[in-house]
C-alpha cells in the first residue's frame, strides 16, 4: 500500500520515473552499454552478436522465432487476466467434510493447548499434523479408557476427534 501524498513534487523520485512510464525496460537493474562492452572484450567477442553466434547452435539461429509484439505491462496483465477468465470454474469439494465441534475446556487446556506437545524449533506442516494426530489418537484413548471405568460397556472418541 502506497502512502497518500499530498503534492506530487513530494513523490520520491524513484517512484515517479518507475510509475511514470508503463514498461518493463525502466524497471531493469542490467548493465549499462559500457559494462556490456567490457564484459565482451574480456571474453574476445566484438558484440552480442558475434557471442550469439559462438554459442547458440546454427539450427536455432536460421529459423527466425514466432514472437508476440512487445507490450505493457498493463496490457500483460490484462491479457493474463483474459486468459485466466477462459477457465471452467468447477465446483470445490476443498474442506467439505469437516465440522466444527465444541472441545471441553479441561482437554483444550491439558492436551491442545499443552506447551509439552510443542517442538523447541519450528516444525514442519507435516509434523505439525503428526504431534496433532497423536495428541488426538491420545485423547480418544484416555477417553475411552475413562468411559470404561465408568461402567459404559461401549465407549467412542469420535465425539471429540477433530481430524
Amino acid at each position: 500500500m502506497y502512502r497518500c501524498f499530498h503534492h506530487f513534487s513530494t513523490l520520491p523520485l524513484a517512484f515517479v520515473r518507475r510509475t511514470a512510464t508503463n514498461s518493463y525496460v525502466n524497471r531493469h537493474i542490467g548493465p549499462s552499454a559500457a559494462e556490456s562492452i567490457s564484459m565482451l572484450r574480456i571474453i574476445g567477442k566484438e558484440s552480442l552478436s558475434d557471442l550469439m553466434t559462438a554459442v547458440i547452435p546454427e539450427n536455432i539461429l536460421r529459423s527466425p522465432l514466432k514472437e508476440a509484439p512487445a507490450m505493457s505491462e498493463q496490457d500483460a496483465l490484462s491479457l493474463l487476466h483474459s486468459l485466466g477468465s477462459r477457465n471452467k470454474v468447477l465446483k470445490s469439494m476443498i474442506g467439505q467434510g469437516y465440522y466444527e465441534s465444541i472441545t471441553p475446556t479441561v482437554i483444550l487446556r491439558n492436551v491442545i493447548e499443552n506447551p509439552s506437545w510443542c517442538t523447541p524449533y519450528t516444525p514442519f506442516q507435516a509434523e505439525i499434523s503428526q504431534g496433532r494426530l497423536e495428541s488426538l489418537l491420545n485423547l480418544v484413548h484416555d477417553y475411552r479408557l475413562d468411559s470404561c471405568e465408568f461402567g459404559k460397556c461401549i465407549s467412542s472418541g469420535s465425539s471429540y476427534c477433530m481430524c
